[in-house]
């Protein structure tokens, strides 16, 4: 259906696009595809003999429709059938009638290879150009040698007219006229006269490019729409963090201040715990002191105590203080005084108070 430019380059866009063509098509309704024209498949048309043997070729599969006798004309319902068939219909010539020659032009008659061809024709064949239906296959480039090998396929223009009006009474307009190779295969020849050719509608091309651009758009729109989903939930989740990062800053700080608030708490607590109150001194020097004792003046300072007053008998003050748990290193800070009229001695002396070692 697609005819592509001539040239080695242009037979396989136009072998890629019919490709392409082929598998769009194979998705759309039957309806569809046959407003479209012919798709995919192939309805290959021969002649053999007095029959009509019509063969439809899809993908690999060759399926015999039917063998029709079309001397006296098809019937309106099988006309009818072939025609609404979703496929190209090809006239198959007898492989004896087509002439297939090997060619090796320049390469530099690649871009107009067709015109070339015909000027060349009647020296590679017994036709001329006005004489004869052909096409080309390419087969080889070789660049070193700056040589481009084809086939040649040629057919008696009288033939072609002959058998092209038979299918045209028959109502079955062909699109394109070919030969079987060796292998059975169609090959990919068009031996119709240019002017003759179907048209390449331009719907299919145009079904072709929308296609393509809403399978572009929604392979855009795949890629695109959990990249904006993630990127709208970050955006969503960075006041969170933004909070939840102001959070643990001032938790960390809040921390840090407690442990700094601990720490001295707990200096003050242990400097507390170390030191004895000043009531528990004064009741043990209480205790301790005769009561033939007077004490005059008490100083509580720096972990010492000093005691100045009266006894009968200061010498024996010391060993009692010295007794204490919570006394020691006692000395008189002064030496003792006798007062003559009472008799008692008067005292200045010292002591160290707390714990003693290894005692709680």
């Amino acid at each position: 259906m697609l005819r592509a430019v001539s040239g080695w380059h242009g037979n396989i866009g136009r072998r890629l696009l019919s490709w392409w063509l082929g598998e769009l098509r194979a998705m759309l309704p039957p309806q569809m595809r046959a407003a479209l024209g012919p798709g995919g498949q192939r309805l290959l048309l021969e002649f053999e003999d007095d029959s009509l043997v019509a063969t439809l070729l899809s993908q690999d599969e060759r399926h015999t429709l039917d063998r029709y006798a079309w001397r006296d004309g098809l019937q309106d319902t099988v006309r009818r059938r072939l025609i609404r068939l979703p496929a190209e219909r090809v006239l198959c010539l007898p492989p004896a009638r087509v002439l297939r020659r090997r060619v090796e032009l320049p390469l530099a008659t690649e871009e107009n290879l067709r015109q070339v061809l015909g000027f060349e024709l009647d020296r590679h064949t017994p036709l001329k150009a006005e004489e004869a239906c052909y096409d080309y296959l390419p087969l080889e480039r070789d660049t070193a040698r700056r040589i481009l090998t084809v086939e040649l396929a040629v057919v008696p223009s009288i033939l072609m007219q002959e058998t092209t009006a038979q299918l045209q009474h028959l109502g079955l307009p062909v699109h394109r006229a070919s030969v079987l190779g060796d292998d059975g295969a169609v090959l990919d020849l068009n031996l119709l006269p240019e002017q003759q050719r179907a048209r390449v509608t331009r719907i299919p091309l145009f079904v072709n490019a929308t296609l393509a651009c809403a399978a572009a758009v929604l392979l855009i729109m795949i890629l695109a729409l959990p990249l904006y989903a993630k990127h709208a939930r970050l955006e969503a989740l960075e006041p969170l963090v933004t909070q939840a990062r102001s959070d643990a800053v001032t938790a960390r700080d809040l921390r840090e201040t407690l442990q700094t608030l601990s720490a001295e708490a707990g200096f003050v607590l242990e400097k507390r715990r170390a030191e004895i109150p000043a009531l528990d001194i004064i009741n043990e020097v209480t205790q301790v002191l005769p009561d033939h004792t007077w004490v005059r003046q008490l100083t509580l300072q720096n972990g010492e105590i000093q005691l100045s007053g009266e006894s009968v008998s200061a010498a024996l003050l010391v060993q009692l203080l010295e007794s204490s748990t919570l006394l020691r290193n006692v000395r008189f800070r002064s030496p003792v005084l006798e007062d003559a009229r009472s008799g008692v001695e008067r005292f200045h002396l010292s002591a160290e108070y707390g714990p003693l070692d290894g005692s709680s």
